[in-house]
């Protein structure tokens, strides 16, 4: 196993390496540029340098000349490993430097294993000597071009760093300007910015509340469960959306409705908290007033249905005491009309018997129709019981019973297909009732 130097400005490059190398079994160094390196090689003096070429400080070309001048580290072996688009360059100035493997970024791990393979598998030989004229304007030229690029880098960085400013500032000045209010706390819940919106509503300014936990609002009209909640959620990732009492400034309560939205790094850990709160006390005191309204009106239904039922409580004692009074005088004219036309029916004139015999019809229509009326109050009493009515079988039914109630009389019923309904049956069969019975009583009648 050999001693191998790890050489590149950027960790993550280094960290790829060693993960791979590492399972050889080789020993890892690392440096992270030029300077660094000739230190740790003059101390360790490994058998194989995988070196970047573009570094800070010292640059992977001069590094490998300056090593090549230290006649105790001279002959070690170097590998470039270097971008794509540097290859043409990389490796004319590689062999210029005595450099003869190079790997171009990004490579599969079979290849740069081949490739440490075959360097480590090599001899060490005595570094060529170098044509330094032409080295130097090579190298100079490659400086040249490393500056260049590096320059254009910085001005499209400077460009995209100036667009995400211009975003932020965009960004930061709609939450200032936001209606609602806004918090922006850290993980542990501590306040790192507020909008003006929240000052309004709250009479705190972002001086008075930055650094302090939210619960220097607290109303005192939720329990500790509710914001146990509250928290348990939003530290597992969650968004938590519910309403909630505050408390002002000035010690007045309000009420809003608040959603919180955990914020998360890369690594989806929660960073910070922002909390968008809306001022909602017209909407309950709206809400308020429409509960008022509703228990008022449900009261007076109340009272209104007692009412009612006192009042058909009333009517129907009242249609009773009626009925009582009403059936004595009609018995009476009943039983007196029929006696006086058993007894003296032969010694009265055919007109008188005619007279005495209406007046008992009468009397006897008349306690049918106080029956009636009671019947009728009582089944206005029942609720309602609909069902799918067959019309024309129940004005059969009802006309049979009639039939059988007042055998002598002629009455002719032309009847058609009558739909069937939606009804109350006990109800319906009342209306025909009435419809049928009160026909025509004298001489052939048609329904």
């Amino acid at each position: 196993m050999a001693t191998i130097l790890i050489v590149d400005d950027r960790p993550t490059n280094r960290q790829m390496l060693v993960t791979l190398l590492g399972y050889g079994g080789h020993r890892l160094l690392e440096a992270s540029d030029g300077t660094e390196a000739l230190t740790v090689a003059e101390a360790e003096q490994p058998g194989l340098i995988i070196s970047d070429i573009v570094m800070p400080t010292m640059d992977g070309y001069e590094f490998v000349r300056q090593l090549r001048s230290k006649p105790a580290i001279a002959h070690t072996k170097v590998i470039f490993y270097t971008a794509s688009d540097r290859k043409p360059e990389a490796q004319k100035l590689a062999r210029a430097c005595g450099v003869e493997h190079v790997i171009v970024k990004p490579a599969e791990p079979k290849e740069i294993l081949g490739v440490i393979e075959e360097a480590l598998a090599k001899p060490s030989l005595s570094p060529a000597p170098q044509p330094a004229g032409e080295f130097d304007r090579d190298h100079r030229r490659l400086l040249t071009d490393n500056l260049a690029r590096k320059v254009n880098e910085l001005e499209a960085a400077n460009a995209e760093l100036k667009a995400a400013q211009d975003q932020l500032r965009l960004q930061a000045g709609a939450l200032e300007a936001a209606a609602d209010g806004v918090i922006i706390s850290d993980q542990k819940g501590r306040i790192v910015w507020v909008n003006r919106a929240f000052c309004d509503l709250t009479g705190y300014t972002l001086g008075e509340v930055a650094g302090r936990n939210p619960r220097f609002l607290k109303s005192g009209k939720h329990d500790e469960s509710f914001y146990r909640n509250l928290w348990e959620t939003i530290l597992a990732g969650r968004v938590w959306q519910g309403e909630m009492v505050n408390r002002r400034k000035d010690g007045s309560l309000y009420p809003e409705s608040m959603t919180i939205t955990p914020l998360v790094d890369a690594q989806g850990q929660v960073t910070h908290f922002i909390a968008i709160k809306q001022d909602i006390t017209e909407r309950t005191r709206a809400e308020e007033e429409i509960r008022k309204l509703n228990a008022e009106l449900e009261e007076r239904v109340r009272e209104r249905t007692a009412e009612l039922e006192s009042a058909n409580k009333e009517l129907e004692a009242f249609a009773y005491s009626i009925s009582h009074d009403l059936r004595a005088p009609l018995r009476a004219i009943h039983g007196f009309s029929h006696s006086v036309l058993e007894d003296y029916g032969p010694q009265l004139p055919s007109e008188g018997q005619q007279d005495l015999q209406s007046v008992c019809e009468s009397a006897e229509r008349m306690g049918q129709l106080i029956d009636d009326l009671l019947k009728f109050s009582r089944l206005s009493r029942q609720p309602l019981s609909t069902q799918t009515v067959d019309a024309t079988a129940l004005v059969r039914a009802v006309w049979e019973e009639l039939r059988r109630e007042e055998p002598g009389r002629r009455v002719e019923l032309r009847l058609g297909k009558l739909p069937s309904c939606q009804a109350d049956r006990s109800l319906l069969k009342q209306v025909w009732t009435n419809l049928l019975k009160y026909s025509r009583k004298r001489g052939p009648g048609r329904d």
